[in-house]
This record gives C-alpha cells, structure tokens and sequence, in this order.
C-alpha cells in the first residue's frame, strides 16, 4: 500500500512584515497548509490569505482563502481542502499584526522512508544535496511527482522521469512506483500508445513522458531486486508505441 500523505514538516514564520497587509516568510518554499489562529474580530468581518513564492507578490495561481468571524471574534483558518505551495503568506483585513505563535506552516507530502543519505566534507555539496532532498519531497504528494505544485496537479512523466534516480537512491519507493505503474497501464490506449500523465489522463509532452511507463519498472528492478513488478507490466510494454 502506498504512504498516505501526512505532514512531513512543521514549519515556523522567520519573519513577519507590514502594518497591513502583514507578510509572513517561511524562509522557504513548501506545499501544504498554512494555520493562522485570530483574535479581536468583529462579527461579519472578513480575513483574506494569500500565498506566493515571491515576495513581491502576494497571490500566485489562486491561492487564496477566506475567514469570517462569528460572534465570538476568535477563529483559526486552515486551507484543509486544498494544498498551497508558496513562501510568503499574505494576511488582509486583520486589525493587527499576527505574532509567530499564531502562524504554522505544514508541509504535506507522501510519507516516505528514507533509504539512503549523502554527506561531505565539502558544506556547499552538502547544501545542495539537502534541498534537492527537500524539492522532492515538496514536489511528490498524492502517489505522483510534479514539477510545481502550486500549479499541477498532473502525474507528467517527464517530471518523473528526472526525477527518478534520485528517488530510488534516496527512498523506500518500492510501493510508492508499484502503484504510479499501475496508474500508467490504465491510462494505456488500446493502440499501445500510453498517455503523457497519469492517473489523469490529459496534458502534453513527448516521448520521454509516456516513456516513464517503461523506463520506470525497469529502474524498479534494477535498484530493488522486484521482478513482480517488471513482470506485470512486461504484456503492456511490449505493445507500447
């Protein structure tokens, strides 16, 4: 079965800005939910959030959310229904500046083990390595593996494709890869052809993305020794064109 999402990171603000609207920095990128616990409202008054991954910007790609207090003029707003991908939240309509207690960030992703690590002399390697660790754990939710998730929610085999290596050297992917097969051989045309993303079966590419489909199991094989998988896909890839 595969790793449900989970919270994989709680993050705290490195800063909060402005007189109104106030800024909140995360002092990094992550995709997930961002928390704010308020006070001091007044009845029918209305918050807005926004979130962005530049500073100079306070909405991307619509993601923005609403809180309306009640009587009680107290409230906590968390966009539970959806993901946000982003650094810098912008809070409006607040009568005061939030204080970093009142703010969280969760980043949410895959549960995934980790299965192997990387460290060096060298700080500059190893800082690298670190948040190329972090972009892909930002980046894989859901069972699938995207390339900017505050935009997509398509499994583009493309994104997988470069992403894969570092995957399978980094990670227990074993069920996490057997159930991203399984999705590709559904989306498999009669004719052979195999679609550009998968589970969903829209979005555009070239050969590399429907590729995935048989490049991967192969790469499952050869890292973890799994010919279970490889076997099943075997009748599927041999009328690929």
């Amino acid at each position: 079965m595969i790793e449900p999402n989970r919270k994989i990171e709680t993050i705290a603000p490195v800063a909060i800005t402005g007189t109104g609207p106030y800024k909140i920095d995360f002092g990094k990128n992550f995709s997930g939910w961002i928390e704010v616990t308020m006070t001091n409202g007044s009845s029918g008054q209305t918050v807005t959030f926004q979130m962005s991954d530049k500073s100079d910007l306070d909405m991307q790609y619509n993601m923005t959310g609403k809180y309306i207090f009640d009587g009680s003029g107290a409230g906590t707003y968390c966009n539970r229904f959806s993901l946000w991908s982003g650094r810098y939240l912008t809070i409006s309509g607040l009568g005061y500046q939030p204080s970093a207690s009142d703010v969280t960030a969760y980043s949410i992703g895959n549960d995934l083990t980790r299965g192997g690590h990387f460290d060096c002399s060298n700080e500059l390697l190893n800082q690298i390595y670190d948040t190329t660790i972090w972009n892909y754990r930002v980046l894989t939710g859901g069972g699938q593996t995207v390339d900017c998730p505050h935009r997509e929610r398509l499994g583009y085999g493309g994104d997988a494709h470069t992403s894969l290596e570092l995957a399978l050297n980094n990670f227990e992917m074993g069920a996490f890869f057997t159930k991203w097969a399984r999705d590709w051989r559904d989306v498999q045309m009669a004719s052979g052809d195999i679609e550009h993303t998968a589970p969903t079966k829209i979005g555009g590419g070239g050969p590399a993305w429907g590729g995935f489909a048989i490049t991967m199991p192969y790469e499952v094989y050869f890292n973890l020794r799994r010919q279970t998988d490889i076997k099943r896909e075997l009748p599927d890839h041999e009328g690929f064109r």
